[in-house]
């Protein structure tokens, strides 16, 4: 973010907070419902972006950074996407920003135009859960439940990379850009896991 700005995401939308120093937090009036998961911020656009995955709106945005804590809204939102999104991330350059979640008529949304307009690119199955763009590659990667993981290179056309990590309900995943290497992270009652993938996504240990 700029300007070194930190969101606190919290249930219940009314206590989500952001801070320019980790010391001072200041609460967003403007969200008062919903389950606030991600935020994300567009260069290009000079924007924020944040997501819901508890309903209507799913989407939130705010045009003005200079006034986080009020200026969030929705109205400016076409074709609010019809899912509980949990994840975000942007590339700025392909200038798409890809939306996951679940439930709806699609887990995977993407937004050409700073996340104003959404288009449902008709994933559907597990609960995709987190999504991570590798800009030195060139690829998107989004990971979920069941072993879910799908990939692309154009944010537009995703394709299933049928691992041996079925049945794994993934939860997190990074972009070691120094070492070219995803990280994904399970967390479940049985234990904590973690796999890697040194080949963009194909094989993962």
């Amino acid at each position: 973010f700029p300007v070194t700005i930190v969101f606190a995401l919290h249930a219940g939308g009314n206590n989500c907070r952001f801070s320019t120093d980790g010391l001072t937090w200041t609460t967003i009036t403007s969200i008062t419902a919903g389950n606030q998961r991600d935020v994300v911020y567009l260069p290009s656009y000079n924007r924020y972006v944040m997501c819901n995955s508890t309903g209507s709106p799913s989407i939130l945005v705010n045009s003005t950074p200079s006034n986080l804590a009020t200026g969030w809204g929705s109205g400016s939102v076409v074709n609010q996407p019809d899912t509980l999104l949990i994840a975000m991330d942007y590339s700025p350059e392909l200038n798409i920003l890809v939306a996951v979640g679940s439930g709806g008529p699609s887990r995977l949304w993407t937004s050409n135009d700073g996340g104003l307009t959404w288009v449902n690119r008709n994933i559907t199955g597990n609960t995709l859960r987190a999504i991570v763009w590798a800009k030195e590659i060139g690829l998107f990667i989004t990971i979920g439940t069941g072993g879910a993981i799908f990939y692309s290179s154009n944010g537009i056309n995703w394709s299933n990379v049928g691992t041996n990590l079925n049945n794994k309900d993934w939860t997190d995943i990074i972009w070691i850009p120094n070492l070219h290497i995803f990280v994904a992270g399970n967390i479940s009652a049985s234990g904590n896991e973690l796999a890697y993938s040194y080949d963009r996504y194909r094989d993962w240990e």
